[in-house]
């Protein structure tokens, strides 16, 4: 992540500021969607000034006022949840705001960026769990040859392995080498990259894909350690050292790139 974001926490007046929860509040219940009960950390503290974590029925968020969007979603997939999925139709919902969080739905109009789901609506098992993956807390901007390709691909696959496995632990987020492309006049930063942490007990399997956001996006799997030392995140921060640091060999018949 960009280690050079003070200039813009100043800009933004966000220094010590501190988010406010919205409407659903977090509490050891929601610990359900981590692995192991233990949340994702996030380890560059310049992001977090003023960030706001929100639990919903099927996942939970941690959103950032300085970038704008996510900064990880988490989920436990399960292969109920899936089934559920299916036999939903998809609906098109409007996109709501986040107490303490000012970016909108409007944010995005017109901005040449989709407004890119970290945990998919696909996931989710009910309309009303449906609808709860429309907050503007749960997008970054993705470009639409990502967004609508191969991320749209890994989110089926993930669905398919947690169905096959009966459950998954999945953490998704983006990560920012650089703060320098923004939307909405500077107050919704454009990531370098997104990525999906996935945990499947049952297959003794860990990993991440990890795509570059540009317009002929590359996508790659990587461990989960290497994860830490990129995106600055520890998304599964109770996993044993050698599910993180599993090889593609580890891997191969489980996480593959669609």
């Amino acid at each position: 992540m960009a280690r050079n974001t003070l200039a813009l926490v100043a800009m933004l007046g966000l220094c010590g500021a501190v988010g406010s929860a919205g409407a659903a509040t977090c509490t050891t219940t929601h610990d359900e969607q981590y692995q192991g009960g233990k949340k994702p950390v996030l380890s560059n503290t310049e992001l977090t000034q003023g960030a706001i974590s929100v639990c919903y029925k099927e996942y939970n968020l941690y959103a950032s006022k300085i970038t704008g969007g996510s900064l990880w979603s988490a989920e436990h997939l399960t292969k109920a949840k899936v089934a559920g999925a299916d036999s939903i139709t998809r609906i098109d919902s409007n996109f709501f705001s986040e107490p303490g969080l000012a970016t909108t739905h409007a944010s995005y109009t017109n901005s040449g960026y989709d407004r890119g789901h970290m945990m998919p609506a696909g996931d989710a098992s009910t309309t009303t769990a449906q609808k709860e993956t429309f907050s503007v807390g749960n997008i970054v901007p993705q470009t639409g040859k990502l967004n609508r390709g191969i991320w749209a691909r890994i989110e089926n696959t993930v669905r398919i392995v947690a169905s096959s496995y009966d459950d998954a632990y999945v953490v998704t987020g983006p990560d920012f080498e650089n703060m320098s492309t923004t939307i909405a006049s500077g107050k919704v930063v454009v990531p370098t990259q997104t990525w999906k942490a996935v945990y499947v007990p049952q297959a003794g399997v860990a990993g991440a894909y990890w795509c570059e956001n540009d317009l002929a996006p590359v996508c790659k799997v990587i461990s989960i350690d290497e994860l830490k030392r990129t995106a600055f995140v520890d998304a599964f921060p109770g996993l044993p050292a050698a599910l993180r640091s599993q090889t593609p060999a580890d891997w191969s018949e489980v996480l593959v790139l669609p």
